[in-house]
Formats: structure tokens, sequence, C-alpha cells
């Protein structure tokens, strides 16, 4: 008999000595160092404000921001809850879910230590209030939807932007893109340690459809933007605007080309 209290009091005592040390041997300031460097870049800072232990090794964040190097901001977590999959501690193979907002949406998934693999899902996230639209000197409105499966740095991206009513954009150099066309955009990214490939990127709008390839490689976007309206196209006349882009009747090449972007 007090064999068997003794081994069943071991996962309890187990459980408040780690307790014991999540509340007072880690504090809050250790936990924020290991934030900031969860991403291994130079270029992108993570900064938590807001940091608030809670129970069973969970974590409330009231704010992450993603920043440039030069302060500019990139990307906005706020609300973020963060707690341990238990089956997982277990299992010795840590699994961690989270949840948080990106403005007026959704941010969920989870992320593994062991094979440093993240999962992740977002809803209704307002295209207009996203920092990356401006950094890409995009004006409009939109829903974006996306998942994203990333382990050990390489991985996917599925996006989907919805209902979108996006304006005209010129690069630099001058060069017009009619985003002012499309509605409904998707697309595929494949994602390795030094470059992103876009595998797959439609736009659609009424009568027009374009189609995105090329690759992302540090701070520097090499894409090409096929343009095909067909009859059915209401304004022919806008056409004019991409005329130097032509390649023949119907088709349309527009190089979008972009540097220091992360810079």
């Amino acid at each position: 008999m007090k064999t068997l209290f003794i081994i069943l009091s071991i996962p309890i005592i187990l459980v408040f000595l780690i307790l014991g040390a999540w509340y007072i041997v880690v504090p809050e300031a250790t936990i924020h160092d290991l934030l900031s460097g969860a991403v291994k870049s130079n270029k992108i800072l993570i900064n938590p404000e807001g940091i608030e232990k809670g129970i069973f090794l969970s974590l409330n964040i009231r704010k992450i921001d993603f920043k440039k190097k030069d302060e500019t901001l990139v990307a906005q977590l706020e609300d973020v809850d963060i707690r341990p999959d238990f089956w997982s501690l277990i299992k010795l193979n840590p699994l961690f879910l989270f949840t948080g907002r990106m403005h007026s949406g959704i941010i969920e998934g989870t992320y593994g230590i062991k094979e440093n693999a993240l999962i992740l899902n977002g809803q209704d996230i307002k295209l207009q209030e996203t920092q990356a639209q401006k950094l890409l000197n995009i004006e409009g409105e939109g829903k974006i939807f996306l998942k994203a499966q990333i382990k050990n740095g390489q991985g996917e991206v599925i996006f989907n932007v919805r209902d979108a009513v996006l304006k005209m954009t010129t690069l630099p150099g001058g060069f017009i893109v009619p985003l002012n066309w499309f509605n409904d955009i998707k697309g595929l990214l494949a994602v390795t340690k030094k470059t992103t490939e876009v595998k797959s990127f439609t736009l659609e709008g009424d009568g027009v459809y374009a189609r995105v390839k090329g690759n992302i490689t540090g701070d520097a976007i090499d894409l090409q933007m096929e343009v095909m309206p067909d009859a059915s196209f209401k304004q022919p006349s806008l056409l004019i605007l991409i005329e130097p882009f032509k390649v023949s009747p119907g088709y349309y090449v527009i190089p979008v080309n972009l540097k220091g972007l992360l810079s």
C-alpha cells in the first residue's frame, strides 16, 4: 500500500514542481527573450508586450509586433493565447496551441518544438488593416483567408482574398498594375529557407483573368503578371493603360520587381 501511494504521488509532485518553476523560476523577462528570438532572422524583429502567465504553462500576450530593423511595422497580433497540449508533453513531443487576433480577423494554429513545425490558419483578416498592404503599396479592401504548414523553414502557404475592392497601383519605375479589375484572388506559395516560389496565383474579375508566377528571394520580388481579358471585358478602353506590356492580342505580361522590402 505504501509503495502504491508513492507511485501515485509522483505525478502530483511533478505537476507541483513544474507549476512552481513556471510561476517562480521563469520570469516574464525570460519569456520575452525566448519569444523575441523565435524567428531566426536579422531582418524581422519580434516585440511581445503585456505577457501574463496563466495556469498549466499557458500564456496570454496583449500584443506581438513584427517589425523591420528600422522599426517599420510589418504585422501585429493581439490577444494571443498560448497553451500546451498535455498529451504531447507526456509523449515528450511538446506541442503548443495558440489563438490570436490580427485586426478583426482570427489567427489560430499549433507549433511543435521537436519538429519545428508550424500549422497556421487565418480567417476574416481585413486586407485594408494589414501592414503588408502598405509595404506593397496596395490600396483597397478585402478579406484574407489563409492556411500555412511550415516545417524546419519549408512548407506551403495557401491564401484567398475574397470580395476584393482594390485600386490600381503603380510600381517603382512607373509600371501600372490594374488590381482594380479583380475581385477574387487565390494563391499557393512554396516556402523554402531561402526562396518563396509562387506555385499558383490567380486573379479573377468581370471578363478578365490573370496569373502571377515567379519567386521572392530575400528582399527581392521577381514576378510576372499575365493579364488576359476576354471579349466580355466591359472596359476595353482601359487596356490602353497596359498597352506597353502587350505581347499578343488579349495577352499582356507586366513585370513586378521590388527590392528592399524587408531591409
